[in-house]
C-alpha cells in the first residue's frame, strides 16, 4: 500500500467516524432516543415562576406529584393516588379539558368564587 493510498484510507476513516458522532448528536438533540409512554417517571406539565424556579406536574405509576423546583432544592407540594387513567389519562382531581396552567391556578386561587387577587412570589434568595 502506497503513502497516498494509506492516507486517503485514513481520511476517510476520520471522515466516517465523525459522520457518525454529528448524527448522534443530531439525533440527541432531537430528542428521538427518548422513550415514550413506557417510561417509569413522565413529566406531565411544568410552569414556570421565575428565573430560577418552576412547579412540575409528574406521575410515577398511578401517583401524580406536584413538585416545587428552584436551584436549591426539589419540593413536594401535593400527591394524588388512585387509577391514573382515569378520565382519559386524566387525574380523577383535573376535568379531562383542563391543562396543568389552568389547574395550577385553579390551586392557587383556592375558592374560584372568590373574586381574583394579583399573587405576589416573594423568594427568600
Amino acid at each position: 500500500m502506497t503513502d497516498t493510498a494509506a492516507l486517503r484510507l485514513a481520511l476517510s476513516l476520520v471522515f466516517i467516524i465523525m459522520l457518525i458522532l454529528a448524527g448522534a448528536w443530531v439525533i440527541r438533540r432531537a430528542g428521538w432516543l427518548r422513550a415514550g409512554a413506557n417510561q417509569t417517571v413522565q413529566i406531565l406539565g411544568t410552569k414556570n415562576l421565575g428565573a430560577r424556579a418552576h412547579v412540575a406536574l409528574i406521575q410515577i405509576g398511578a401517583i401524580r406529584m406536584a413538585v416545587g423546583i428552584t436551584a436549591q432544592q426539589v419540593s413536594l407540594l401535593h400527591t394524588w393516588t388512585g387509577d391514573a387513567g382515569a378520565h382519559d389519562g386524566h387525574a380523577a382531581c383535573d376535568p379531562p379539558h383542563e391543562s396543568f396552567h389552568d389547574a395550577l391556578d385553579r390551586s392557587l386561587d383556592g375558592d374560584r368564587q372568590a373574586p381574583r387577587q394579583p399573587r405576589t412570589w416573594t423568594s427568600r434568595l
